[in-house]
């Protein structure tokens, strides 16, 4: 019997090795993997930020360039503006009288 217990001590002495070794290498593993994921991380992040800095570069200059229209051509856009006003007030005009009771 003290054979048996010695065997079967010495082999959850061998399992306990092993699975110390197994966590070992799964840390190891885990650890180089999130190393990887985080290098991509960082990566994604800048060329985000690269795309938002020149994002933003562009919209500056569309805002640049709407300002200078607008100001070259102010009674046109002031022209437009006007019509359409009048426009949606002559639709809304008519859509009341045909309906009066839209009124309420």
């Amino acid at each position: 019997m003290n054979k048996q217990i010695q065997h079967i001590h010495a082999d959850l002495i061998h399992l306990g090795e092993d699975a110390e070794s197994l966590v070992k290498t799964a840390r190891e593993s885990i650890g180089e993997t999130i190393d990887s994921a985080t290098i991509q991380v960082d990566g994604c992040c800048d060329r985000t930020n690269e795309a938002i800095r020149s994002m933003g570069h562009w919209i500056s200059g569309c805002n640049r360039a709407v300002k200078s229209e607008v100001r070259t051509h102010s009674f046109r856009y002031l022209a437009i503006t006007a019509g359409i006003s009048v426009l949606i007030g002559y639709l809304m005009a008519s859509r009341c009288a045909s309906n009066p009771s839209s009124l309420e």
